[in-house]
């Protein structure tokens, strides 16, 4: 039972330095937030050679999160910022880390990012 409290705690604070490490990078970070509707829009698809299922992308050229508008914009944010923060992760791990952090998010720390997020709007 020990053990599971510790894995517990340790999880969790790994998801808030995640959380946190995703608000900074908005707020501070040099990178934009473009809205499209990504996979919907062929020349998009073509140029960045995404799936026409992408609902958004890292252009790491630009430093732009591209995010469909119409779908789940937190959660899009928050797996792109950690698509840009940790551009080494396959796609697996980043979809693990973002369940953890989603696991964790409280409301205020949604605001904080949905805030930083429009700071960075294009």
């Amino acid at each position: 039972m020990e053990s599971s409290t510790k894995s517990e705690s340790k999880e969790r604070r790994r998801a808030q330095y995640l959380i946190r490490r995703i608000r900074k990078f908005l707020f501070e970070g040099n990178w934009a937030v473009r809205f499209s509707v990504v996979g919907e829009d062929e020349a998009i698809c073509r140029r960045y050679e995404i799936a026409p299922t992408s609902i958004g992308f890292c252009d790491y050229e630009t430093q732009t999160l591209h995010v469909h508008y119409k779908k789940d914009i937190l959660v899009i944010v928050i797996h792109e910022a950690l698509h840009a923060l940790y551009p080494d992760n396959d796609e697996e791990e980043t979809l693990r880390l973002e369940q953890l952090v989603l696991d964790h998010l409280g409301p205020r720390q949604a605001r904080n990012i949905m805030i930083a997020l429009l700071l960075r709007l294009e």
